[in-house]
């Protein structure tokens, strides 16, 4: 399950590291697969951290 504190973070991080917002949503999702475990493209886990970065 996606954790929004996770993604909280991971975007303050991004922030502060000058990542174009564009970016942000492929970044996170390579580092959530290294973190976790690697998620299909077309997952659910996938969507929703496109669909987070999209409103945040």
């Amino acid at each position: 399950m996606l954790n929004e504190n996770w993604l909280q973070q991971i975007e303050s991080k991004f922030r502060e590291q000058g990542f174009p917002p564009e970016r942000r949503a492929i970044e996170a999702l390579s580092l959530y697969s290294k973190e976790y475990r690697s998620p299909e493209e077309n997952s659910e886990t996938a969507t929703a951290i496109v669909e987070w970065f999209k409103t945040h």
